[in-house]
C-alpha cells in the first residue's frame, strides 16, 4: 500500500496532456447536489421567513452539547444508509454483501482494494459523497439543519437513497438527545465543471486581478503522512489534482488522469499576496472506535495574484469536491473568488 499523495499518474490516459485534455476531462465530469434542510418536529414555518422557533440558526442555551453540523450529517447519513441498504434491516458489518447496489458501500466505502489500476495501491480512496456544512455555528438540539451533499459521477444515482437515509435518521432522533426531526427541504440540482476560461488571451497568461480562497471549513493537507500547517498553493493543487483524477477514475468510469505538468508550474508562479490562514484544532468523536479522535486544520483566507485561468478552473473543482482530507465531515470546504484590479 502506498499513501494517496504518493500516488503516480496513470499511463495510456483517453485525455491528453494539454489544456485542452483537461478542458476535456473537466467537461466530462458530472456531479449532483442534495440541498437540505430540516427542523425539530411540529416547525413547519420556512427558514427564509424568520419566523418560528429555531429560525436564526441557534438553540436554546444549555439545549444540549454543540456539534458540528459535518459531523453531525456524516453520522446520520451513515446509520440511515445502513438502515436503508442492508438487507432486511440486518447491518452487513465489515463484508458488505452487496457491494455493486449498496448505497452505504459505494458511498463510505474507503478500502482501495476493490478500485482498478494505480487506485488499487491506495489505503483509502477519497470518498464520492462530499458534506457541505457550515463550521460556525455549531448544532444544539432546537437548531434547525441546514446543509448541503455533493454527489461525484456515478454517486448521484444514490441521491434517493441518500434522502431516504436522512429522513430515517431526522425520525429517529438526532444529537444526544435524541431530538427527533422533519425534513422541510430536500432539492437535487445536477451539474459539471467549467473548464479553463482564456478570456481572449492564452490559458497560460494569468486573470486579471486577484484570486481570494476562502477555507470555510478546516483544511487538512497530508504530504508524507505529515500535516501541512502552513498554507501552500502547490500542495493544494497537488491534492486538487489527485482528487480529480479519483473523481473521473474511480467514481465515474474515466481513465486516469494524465500528468497535467502546466498546473503544477501554474501553481509555482502565482504569488500568495496576503495569508490570512490559521491552524485550528479540534477534535471529532468516532463512535466506531468509541474515543474522540484529535484533528486539525487551516481556517481563513489567501489572496492570490498571477493565477492562470487553467488553475483557476482546477481551484474552482473543489467547490464541488472538496480538499483534502475528511470531505464527508465536512471538511476542507472551499470558496473561489475573484477580485477584479
Amino acid at each position: 500500500m502506498v499513501a494517496e499523495d504518493e500516488v503516480p499518474p496513470g499511463a495510456g490516459s483517453a485525455f491528453s496532456p494539454d489544456e485542452s485534455g483537461f478542458a476535456a476531462y473537466l467537461a466530462a465530469l458530472s456531479w449532483g447536489r442534495l440541498i437540505v434542510e430540516a427542523a425539530p418536529a411540529g416547525e413547519v414555518v420556512p427558514a427564509d421567513s424568520g419566523e418560528g422557533p429555531g429560525a436564526g440558526g441557534r438553540g436554546a442555551p444549555g439545549a444540549g452539547r454543540a456539534v458540528r453540523v459535518g459531523f453531525l450529517v456524516h453520522s446520520l447519513l451513515g446509520a440511515g444508509l445502513r438502515r436503508v441498504s442492508c438487507p432486511d434491516g440486518e447491518e452487513c458489518g465489515d463484508t458488505c454483501r452487496r457491494p455493486g447496489a449498496c448505497a452505504y458501500h459505494a458511498l463510505f466505502a474507503s478500502e482501495g482494494a476493490s478500485a482498478e489500476g494505480v487506485l488499487a495501491r491506495v489505503a483509502r480512496v477519497p470518498s464520492p459523497c462530499v458534506v457541505q456544512a457550515d463550521w460556525e455555528p455549531a448544532w444544539r438540539a432546537g437548531d434547525r439543519l441546514v446543509f448541503s451533499v455533493c454527489l461525484l459521477g456515478r454517486a448521484v444515482d444514490h441521491a434517493r437513497d441518500v434522502a431516504r437515509a436522512l429522513e430515517v435518521s431526522f425520525a429517529a432522533g438526532v444529537g444526544s438527545g435524541r431530538v427527533r426531526m422533519a425534513m422541510v427541504r430536500c432539492l437535487l440540482s445536477r451539474g459539471g465543471l467549467e473548464g479553463p476560461d482564456p478570456a481572449g488571451s492564452r490559458g497560460g497568461d494569468p486573470v486579471p486581478g486577484h484570486v481570494r480562497i476562502e477555507l470555510r471549513t478546516p483544511l487538512r493537507l497530508v504530504r508524507q503522512k505529515q500535516p501541512v500547517r502552513r498554507f501552500s498553493l502547490e500542495e493544494l493543487a497537488r491534492d486538487l489534482n489527485f482528487r480529480l483524477a479519483v473523481w473521473g477514475s474511480h467514481h465515474q468510469g474515466l481513465p486516469w488522469a494524465p500528468r497535467w505538468v502546466f498546473l503544477a508550474e501554474d501553481a509555482r508562479a502565482a504569488r500568495v499576496v496576503a495569508d490570512d490562514t490559521r491552524w485550528v484544532s479540534f477534535a471529532r468523536y468516532s463512535a466506531t472506535q468509541r474515543r474522540a479522535i484529535p484533528l486539525g486544520g487551516l481556517l481563513g483566507r489567501v489572496t492570490l495574484e498571477g493565477v492562470t485561468p487553467r488553475l483557476l478552473a482546477l481551484l474552482r473543482a473543489a467547490e464541488v469536491m472538496g480538499a483534502g482530507k475528511g470531505g464527508t465531515i465536512g471538511l476542507g470546504r472551499v470558496r473561489v473568488e475573484v477580485e477584479e484590479g
